[in-house]
């Protein structure tokens, strides 16, 4: 029995001596060699007095002085819907030219198809020159300041498009 109590106090001084003093952070435990304790990492970063040279011409402009009226917009002035054997054809007649990159169409299961030009603006007679059937459901227009979207509803969805720009003239096909 006198054994059974060496063990245990054997072992309680064991476990105790291996515990941390009650206000003392781990890191700061002086039983564990300093190479072992973790400590934060902290770098300094020297600051030099060297400067670069900038030899390129281009001079760099303040986001501040930026003008999003700056920007050579085109202007699209109608547009003209009519239905096709194999589905419908918009066309929209512009002042100057928009590329291709800078429309993007995109065909909704719903049937609407939305529009965007980026760098055009609509003219301000715009609804009045536009042509549209009566199958339209309607249209939406959508003025940004850097880009101009119609949405255009139509009874059905349409399964496939093709874009053609050429000179002032923008045709999109859409197939049924």
């Amino acid at each position: 029995m006198i054994s059974n109590i060496r063990i245990i106090l054997f072992l309680s001084l064991f476990f105790v001596s291996c515990m941390t003093p009650v206000g003392v952070k781990k890191s700061e435990r002086h039983d564990i060699p300093e190479n072992l304790q973790k400590k934060p990492v902290v770098e300094e970063i020297a600051i030099s007095n060297k400067t670069i040279e900038d030899k390129s011409p281009i001079k760099s402009e303040s986001i501040d002085n930026y003008n999003s009226n700056d920007i050579e917009k085109s202007m699209i002035n109608s547009l003209k819907i009519a239905a096709k054997a194999n589905g419908t054809l918009l066309q929209f007649k512009v002042d100057g030219e928009i590329s291709e990159d800078h429309i993007a169409i995109s065909l909704q299961d719903n049937g609407n198809v939305n529009i965007t030009f980026y760098k055009a603006e609509f003219y301000s007679g715009f609804e009045m020159n536009m042509d549209i059937p009566s199958f339209v459901k309607g249209i939406e227009r959508f003025d940004f300041d850097q880009s101009v979207q119609l949405t255009i509803s139509f009874p059905n969805k349409f399964s496939g498009k093709e874009l053609v720009c050429s000179g002032s003239t923008i045709m999109i096909s859409l197939f049924n």
